[in-house]
């Protein structure tokens, strides 16, 4: 897999893709039991590499900081904790946190990038999973702040994964209701995160899971580039609301909503058969 444009770069990384002159590790460089075979991008924050385990053949991504202020650190450190102590089947797989020439590094799972999907049924697919991964880190008391089709990678056998934790952070007080000031600094913004991020997170205002939220519905207005099927647009239209208490409530709450919109499908379906049906018995 190639990094070759900022939006491929992106789901990697929460600062401004800009690819530094050189690489901190050459090709070839040995780091613990991993080979690095390729240089895939870089930027500000970090660098990303796809290695290679030189006992089992297994090949990975491997993300150095590159950035080493204290904020820097502490957010990669946070990324490699929740990787590691809060699997997920929608997370990226951990594998190794370490240190390179000073630097920490992540190993973890490698995945692929994919055209978002566009057809009803696929949508709705993607969005449960996601609300999956999303629910389960509120649970935890953290927020993502950084939802978009870049940061949304596939196995080979066609799951989404969620990737890109950097800007994840732990809300002071337990509870989804209890709130968290953001720290976004400029460059967040520039990678992409402006369109996704919820008014009231792009202020430096007070953050919840309701900018999540807000996310996960610019995701679903996105895949069908702007022209949602009417089903759709009540729940678009709630869930990125500018006013954060006329949101849902909770991701699972989203997650319902489009659950019971296609039972509501069926039903209406199965009525309209049954009155077919008994308009064609009924003795003219």
């Amino acid at each position: 897999m190639n990094i070759d444009s900022i939006n491929e770069l992106d789901r990697f990384l929460s600062e401004e893709a800009v690819d530094p002159a050189k690489p901190i590790l050459p090709v070839g460089e040995l780091v613990g039991s991993w080979r690095v075979c390729a240089y895939l991008g870089g930027g500000g924050f970090g660098e990303v590499y796809r290695v290679e385990h030189v006992k089992v053949g297994l090949v990975c991504a491997m993300k150095v900081l590159r950035r080493e202020s204290h904020s820097s650190k502490e957010r990669f450190f946070l990324e490699a904790r929740v990787l590691a102590d809060h699997p997920h089947s929608a997370m990226p797989r951990f594998y190794e946190l370490g240190k390179v020439r000073g630097r920490p590094y992540i190993v973890m799972e490698l995945l692929a990038p994919r055209e978002l999907p566009k057809s009803d049924r696929e949508v709705a697919k993607l969005l449960r999973q996601l609300c999956g991964v999303i629910s389960a880190l509120h649970a935890l008391n953290y927020v993502h702040r950084d939802i978009k089709p870049s940061n949304v990678l596939y196995r080979q056998g066609g799951e989404a994964v969620l990737v890109d934790y950097g800007l994840i952070k732990k809300s002071a007080s337990s509870g989804e209701s209890k709130v968290d000031r953001v720290a976004l600094t400029r460059a967040s913004v520039v990678v992409g995160t402006e369109r996704y991020a919820a008014p009231e997170q792009l202020a430096g205002g007070l953050v919840d899971v309701s900018a999540d939220i807000h996310a996960l519905g610019v995701l679903a207005d996105a895949c069908f580039q702007g022209n949602a099927p009417w089903r759709w647009n009540r729940l678009i239209r709630r869930a990125t609301s500018s006013i954060p208490e006329q949101r849902f409530k909770s991701v699972k709450d989203f997650e319902r909503a489009i659950t019971w919109r296609f039972a509501m499908e069926g039903v209406i379906i199965l009525a309209s058969i049954l009155v077919l049906v008994i308009a064609v018995m009924l003795p003219i």
